[in-house]
């Protein structure tokens, strides 16, 4: 027999159930919190990505390949992954979204100023809005206006530290503003945030910088570590021959010149430092071979006329050295002031190199020599 009432059983149970009802609810809500964590805080899932700024310069200096339809992609040509930012607004996503597309694609048609006015819509809808940030900044480079570039990325870290974008464009504008320290330790944040995403991009960025500050031991670990997060990019090994080039160790430069043309076999640039690589060698009909395959790429290039020049003078053609020099001259104003004192002083030395190593000749490279102006003090 029951010794227990039914009635004073109820109340347990109700609580029992209430209980139990809450404990549920509240598994429930920490599922859903840890599922937004999980999918708006890891960095290295990106969708659509935004190419920032282009930069140009000569092999000599920052040896540097844009990321241009038909031509390999640079570790300098950025892709920004797209991460969710934690700041809560009322602005509609799908109307940010649209905007920000709408901006994007102007971007890539470099139409500035229309992509600007996409941008600036966006962020008037939301101010924090980090990715938003990120691409006015960008946009602000292509129109020359560093400073508003710089502050858009300044607003861009302080919305969100975590986002990764920010930091590796940021870097990418000091650097070209020479303030490689800041440059390097935001290129290494970006890494830090963002390993498998910027792990090749900024590692170049970083060997580049190593590179023109002449710490070429420092820029040949970065380099060896960017191919170690993607080794199928033409670039990064072309980059470590210019490396090589300048520790004059040549053959480590060819190897590396041929790995790039490997992966890209119509890399002009390549061709063009293996063709001098090539010639300091001794190697002269491989060097001939490769800088006339450059000049079929880019007929225009002072660099690889320059290079022709050394080649026609070892094999006793003096006309066609004095024209290659005519050839360069003639197209040396596409490189920067900067890039033609580094190519002069280049050339000048091998010239003098060659005399003493072929007195019986000296007097057709002093020839050459006054063709060429000296390089200016900096």
């Amino acid at each position: 027999m029951n010794d227990l009432n039914p009635g004073d059983n109820e109340p347990s149970r109700s609580a029992f159930l209430k209980t139990k009802a809450f404990i549920a609810i509240l598994v429930l809500i920490a599922g859903v919190l840890i599922t937004f964590y999980l999918t708006s805080k890891t960095p290295d899932e990106v969708e659509a990505p935004l190419p920032a700024f282009e930069v140009t310069a000569t092999p000599l200096s920052l040896p540097i390949v844009s990321n241009s339809a038909g031509v390999p992609q640079s570790p300098l040509s950025p892709l920004s992954p797209v991460a969710v930012s934690p700041i809560l607004n009322l602005a509609d996503p799908d109307v940010l979204s649209q905007l920000f597309d709408t901006g994007l694609g102007y971007y890539e048609a470099k139409e500035y100023d229309k992509a600007l006015e996409a941008f600036n819509k966006t962020l008037a809808l939301d101010p924090h809005y980090a990715r938003g940030l990120d691409a006015r900044g960008t946009v602000y480079n292509a129109l020359g206006d560093s400073e508003k570039a710089l502050a858009d990325y300044n607003k861009a870290i302080e919305t969100d530290p975590l986002y990764p974008p920010p930091y590796y464009n940021r870097g990418r504008l000091y650097g070209l503003q020479k303030k490689y320290d800041a440059a390097i330790a935001d290129l290494q944040q970006s890494i830090e945030l963002a390993p498998l995403f910027f792990g090749y991009r900024a590692n170049g960025n970083i060997g580049l910088i190593y590179h023109q500050q002449g710490e070429y031991a420092k820029a040949l670990e970065a380099f060896a570590t960017a191919i170690s997060y993607d080794d199928s990019k033409a670039d990064t090994y072309y980059l470590r021959g210019e490396t090589y080039t300048a520790m004059e160790n040549y053959e480590a430069a060819i190897s590396d010149y041929q790995a790039a043309l490997n992966r890209f076999p119509n890399y002009n640039q390549a061709y063009q430092g293996l063709g001098y690589a090539s010639y300091k060698m001794g190697q002269l009909d491989q060097a001939q071979e490769a800088l006339n395959k450059a000049l079929e790429i880019s007929p225009n290039s002072p660099l690889t006329h320059f290079y022709r020049m050394l080649v026609y003078l070892a094999t006793d053609q003096v006309s066609q050295a004095q024209a290659e020099v005519s050839q360069g001259m003639d197209n040396i104003g596409a490189l920067s002031e900067e890039e033609q004192n580094l190519l002069f002083k280049r050339v000048l030395a091998d010239l003098e190199t060659f005399a003493k190593e072929n007195p019986t000749k000296a007097r057709d490279a002093k020839a050459l020599t006054d063709l060429i102006p000296e390089p200016q003090q900096p």
